[in-house]
């Protein structure tokens, strides 16, 4: 299972939505609206993320 050490210390699971949220708020504070292109941009993140993190390994939400 991957894992992530969030900034108050605590290890949660690896959750791929939240990385989408995060993306997908990004895109729409700079482009005011939500749309195909960010919301494919925020998955292709998410993934990219999610492969290069081991399972059984805890990544900082820093490095992510």
């Amino acid at each position: 299972m991957k894992q992530v050490r969030k900034r108050d210390g605590r290890i949660v699971d690896f959750d791929r939505q939240k990385i989408i949220d995060a993306v997908e708020k990004a895109f729409a504070s700079v482009d005011g609206e939500m749309n195909a292109y960010s919301m494919e941009k925020a998955n292709n993140i998410a993934t990219y993320i999610e492969e290069h993190i081991d399972d059984g390994d805890i990544i900082d939400i820093e490095k992510i």
